[in-house]
């Protein structure tokens, strides 16, 4: 009986160290090609050679709500002088400052308010 115990764990031991078990990994990502990391940073730069003209060329500006057609806006400036802006949906952010400082949507705006754009 002690002879078969030792045969069935020496079995067993020489199995597990014989046998090979499959190990299964994921294989690393592959990095981009040349000209597809050429094109992000091309695409990059535009980026940013367009925030910094828009720094230069783009103010704040005030005045009140003269007319609304979809996402261009005229405002009355104190002046009187008429300002056109572009309102884009993605990047523009409405808030009611009046009281408490609380999120709008431009739909909310209506002609003769006064914003600052």
């Amino acid at each position: 009986m002690n002879n078969m115990k030792y045969s069935v764990t020496a079995l067993t031991l020489l199995i597990f160290t014989v046998v090979a078990v499959p190990v299964f990994s994921q294989s690393p990502t592959s990095t981009p090609s040349g000209s597809l990391t050429e094109e992000v940073d091309k695409l990059k730069e535009k980026v940013a050679e367009k925030v910094e003209q828009l720094k230069e060329t783009e103010k704040a500006v005030s005045g009140i709500v003269a007319e609304i057609d979809n996402n261009d806006w005229t405002l009355t400036d104190s002046d009187g002088k008429q300002i056109s802006i572009s309102i884009d949906d993605t990047l523009t952010d409405f808030y009611d400052i009046a009281g408490t400082k609380r999120r709008i949507w431009s739909r909310m705006i209506s002609k003769k308010e006064i914003i600052f754009s």
